[in-house]
């Protein structure tokens, strides 16, 4: 494959590469609240600074003078601002900030940084990181226990409002790193438009099993939508790219090995109890005549941070309303702009589906666990411009 521009041959000094990956590691493989019940905080968001500032004091000449960029550290500005202003509280500010670690500082690095390497060691990379999320999912499913069980210090009370879905499996459903099954779930469907972009012949048997893989543990997290959208992925990439015979091979593989592994009994109980309906309608019903009762100021500036997470009637799986309720009418806004401009980046480009599919993802889900990937992705797609995939044609 021939990259589509030329790249400087250079190579990053050993210091370097050892806190650009040490940054990408903190930001893909750790979840965003974490901390030892004891006071001590060890939230990914404090070591993900330590990694990013002395990158940008070895690259500051080379930061993209990019809109996205601009946009969006203005838009963390504002969230910070908002905050304050209206929880007359500094403490606010950490969401900011935590929207810079999850919607900007991939972005800022990669784009940085993905010139100086191939496209192999970026392959590479992403395989690392799937087998390093697997391997936690296995401890986790040998042992029976949460891998960060204890060790979450930010969860939220709506957990006391869960729907007969969640309460019969959430004992059991898989989380591997991250905070919650659905984080866990979102990620996994954007990993599987990732790593067809990168399939190739060459590639094939590694991204093969790694698809296998990937099947299981997006069961294992019983998200029913997450796990449609991945067979609907699955199915449009394979209309698309492969033979209608290896279509039907691999489906009946995967088929029976699911039955086998999880039994049919527990497959079609995830389909068929209640589909959180009433719960998702409740919480709307409780969203909405809180706005409609709010004076001005709050209905273009909301409530504050944080609000429909510590309230379990406002509690809500949909990031744009939540951003409604939280920052107002100018921050869901400012969202959608923000959105805009990272869309831009990725138009043309064979990853724009994982882009979109995430944005509907948005509407069913509140977490951003998937936007730090998104925007390494983007990084990637900046520092190259690639507007074409490095596959080409059915493969056999």
């Amino acid at each position: 494959m021939q990259d589509s521009i030329q790249y400087k041959k250079r190579t990053l000094h050993l210091a370097e590469k050892l806190l650009f990956y040490g940054f990408l590691a903190t930001g893909l493989f750790l979840p965003t609240y974490i901390g030892i019940n004891v006071g001590v905080n060890l939230s990914p968001l404090r070591i993900l600074f330590l990694f990013i500032l002395p990158l940008l004091f070895f690259r500051a000449k080379g930061i993209p003078k990019s809109e996205y960029l601009f946009f969006s550290i203005l838009f963390c500005f504002y969230l910070g601002i908002s905050g304050i202003l209206v929880t007359e509280s500094f403490s606010s500010i950490t969401y900011s900030l935590y929207f810079f670690e999850m919607g900007v500082a991939g972005f800022l690095v990669s784009s940085l940084y993905f010139k100086y390497l191939s496209d192999n060691n970026f392959f590479n990379f992403l395989v690392t990181g799937f087998f390093m999320i697997f391997f936690f999912f296995i401890l986790e499913q040998s042992t029976g226990q949460k891998v960060l069980s204890g060790f979450i210090t930010s969860e939220s009370s709506a957990a006391d409002r869960l729907s007969d879905l969640s309460m019969r499996f959430e004992n059991i459903r898989a989380t591997s790193i991250f905070k919650s099954s659905y984080a866990f779930a979102q990620v996994l469907c954007t990993y599987i438009i990732i790593f067809m972009f990168f399939l190739t012949r060459k590639r094939r048997a590694i991204i093969y099993t790694i698809f296998s893989i990937l099947i299981f543990m997006l069961f294992a997290t019983y998200t029913r939508s997450m796990i449609i959208l991945g067979v609907l992925i699955f199915i449009y990439f394979f209309l698309n790219r492969f033979k209608q015979k290896n279509i039907l091979i691999f489906f009946s593989f995967m088929f029976l090995a699911l039955i086998i592994f999880f039994s049919l009994q527990s497959i079609l109980q995830l389909f068929t109890i209640d589909a959180s309906g009433d719960l998702r309608i409740e919480q709307y019903s409780f969203l909405y005549s809180s706005l409609m009762t709010a004076d001005y100021f709050t209905v273009l500036f909301g409530y504050g941070p944080y609000t429909t997470s510590d309230n379990p009637y406002y509690f809500i799986d949909n990031l744009y309303l939540m951003f409604f309720y939280e920052f107002g009418i100018f921050g869901l806004l400012l969202l959608l702009l923000y959105f805009y401009q990272l869309g831009k980046i990725f138009y043309k480009s064979k990853l724009l589906l994982a882009y979109l599919v995430n944005l509907g993802i948005f509407t069913i889900t509140g977490t951003l666990e998937s936007l730090f990937l998104l925007n390494i992705i983007a990084g990637y797609v900046y520092s190259r411009k690639f507007y074409v995939s490095p596959a080409e044609g059915p493969l056999t």
